[in-house]
């Protein structure tokens, strides 16, 4: 229960859609067992499994907007290289951090990020089609099918 209130928590506070659901519970628990305390020992889960203190200066907000480096794609002299991307969750078998880049519409690890904290999530700042079913549904081409009796 506890877990789920958080996750639900963070997603309002990001001003994402529910579809990043599944990566808001998955840092909630991240989070949570890095940061809580365990009463009767004082310590967090991470202290008690690895035996020191946790390094928190990493941590960031979920859904903060963040800028990468377009390292991928081949760019003209004077295409632009950075993408504009939300901060999603950690990568838990590097130093990278997981984003949505906005451009290509895929979460990816990235190590070349830069944080915008003091820029807040307003709904309907970033895309259309991020907070419009209508709209991703016309991107994707959708086509509903009625079913008959």
């Amino acid at each position: 229960m506890t877990l789920i209130e958080a996750a639900g928590t963070m997603l309002a506070d990001s001003k994402l859609p529910t579809t990043f659901w599944a990566e808001v519970v998955n840092i909630a628990c991240y989070v949570q067992n890095i940061v809580l305390v365990v009463k009767p020992h004082n310590k967090t889960p991470y202290e008690l499994f690895h035996g020191r203190t946790p390094t928190l200066s990493f941590m960031r907000p979920f859904g903060c907007p963040v800028t990468i480096l377009n390292t991928i794609d081949h760019l003209d002299k004077f295409d632009g290289k950075a993408n504009e991307c939300f901060f999603v969750g950690y990568f838990f078998n590097s130093k990278a951090f997981r984003v949505f880049n906005s451009r290509t519409r895929i979460v990816e690890e990235n190590l070349h990020i830069r944080f915008s904290e003091n820029t807040p999530n307003v709904v309907g700042s970033g895309l259309d089609w991020l907070f419009d079913i209508d709209a991703l549904t016309r991107i994707m081409n959708y086509e509903p099918i009625v079913a008959g009796t």
